[in-house]
């Protein structure tokens, strides 16, 4: 039985929950789960460079976004999915806010946006309380700022990639579950 969807884009702010929410679904769904940043270090590594995710984050998004696009078709290859890719369409650098662009997605064959949101609140305690991850420190207004620019940034890549984008919470997964176990109407 296949999926609906292949490719699932996982999106939201760095510390809102998304590998939480995941684990809590993997023991009720099959998937393949991607995060973009483990992606594009690989890709990294093949070229014989290492680099952490503070790193990427400071670096050269649009040479990082290439090397998530081969990176992922390399890790999809000759597999079955449903992939999910845990990612962003925001980017907090230290130059600002930057947006990936839709054309990314797009390479990335992504059939449905899944937006994770949590009260900001809740986002600054666990990025505070992440002590393996390095996060740029943002206060309540600003994560409540960033998450919902990144909500519309998310509406706005699936609208020009004429997908569908739901918004889901950590706290109840039974949207994304939902999604993620829906099957394609041409395999019943």
């Amino acid at each position: 039985m296949l999926s609906k969807y292949r490719v699932i884009a996982l999106v939201g702010l760095s510390g809102v929950g998304k590998s939480t929410l995941l684990r809590q679904i993997s023991v009720n769904a099959p998937f393949i789960h991607l995060e973009a940043s483990n992606l594009i270090k690989s890709e990294l590594r093949l070229q014989s460079q290492e680099t952490s995710s503070e790193e990427l984050r400071r670096g050269d998004i649009a040479h990082n976004q290439e090397l998530l696009v081969s990176a992922f078709h390399r890790a999809i290859d000759g597999r079955d999915g449903p992939f999910i890719l845990d990612g962003h369409v925001l980017i907090d650098t230290d130059a600002g806010i930057t947006d990936i662009p839709s054309i990314v997605f797009g390479k990335l064959g992504v059939e449905l946006f899944c937006f994770v949101q949590a009260a900001p609140e809740q986002i600054v305690a666990r990025r505070l309380s992440d002590e393996v991850r390095i996060r740029p420190r943002r206060d309540v207004d600003e994560i409540s700022a960033h998450q919902d620019l990144a909500l519309i940034v998310c509406g706005r890549i699936a609208r020009e990639l004429n997908v569908p984008a739901i918004v889901i919470t950590p706290e109840a997964p039974d949207l994304f579950l939902a999604a993620l176990t829906a099957t394609r109407k041409d395999q019943g």
